[in-house]
């Protein structure tokens, strides 16, 4: 199994791969929101969106240290995200909470959503030119005969022809 470390301002979010399947780390979240862990753990058990979406996975963390921690999938982290309320946390939390709301969806889709497309993207180009350059390839080795064909013909070949120079050339 593989952990992705993903970096976020003073602090790290630990996103698992289980089974091709991207999980994000949920404590390290709160931790960088200021919000409640067990609160949050908690909620999460209990909403049955999220549910059957948690589970505990041994990470391996940006300190190479193992350690079995809560994680959602990613496929319900960011719904997970944006459904905490700056109204249902501590007072000193809902700046933070409102600031990392947007700036940890906003680096995860990046990360794992529009990356991915421009890898995509640039790997379909990438196959477009080799198609073109496979097609100069063929042309240029038919030329290559042709020249070799024209190279090899002699005076007595032209003699033979009537004075001309009889070429087959391959379309």
């Amino acid at each position: 199994m593989k952990t992705e470390i993903v970096k976020i301002e003073n602090g790290i979010i630990e996103c698992p791969v289980v089974d091709e399947q991207r999980y994000i780390a949920i404590k390290p979240v709160c931790e960088l929101m200021g919000i409640s862990y067990p609160a949050q753990t908690e909620a999460l058990k209990n909403h049955p969106t999220f549910a059957s979406t948690i589970r505990l996975i041994e990470t391996v963390g940006a300190d190479n240290k193992q350690r079995e921690m809560l994680c959602i999938s990613f496929k319900r982290f960011l719904l997970w995200l944006g459904g905490i309320h700056p109204n249902k946390v501590k007072e000193e939390a809902k700046e933070g909470l409102m600031k990392y709301q947007e700036l940890i969806s906003d680096i995860l889709f990046e990360k794992f959503v529009e990356e991915p497309e421009f890898y995509k993207m640039k790997s379909e180009q990438k196959d477009r030119l080799r198609e073109q350059l496979d097609l100069i390839d063929e042309s240029r080795d038919k030329l290559r005969k042709q020249l070799k064909q024209i190279d090899s013909l002699t005076w007595e070949d032209f003699k033979a022809n009537n004075r001309q120079l009889k070429l087959s050339f391959e379309n």
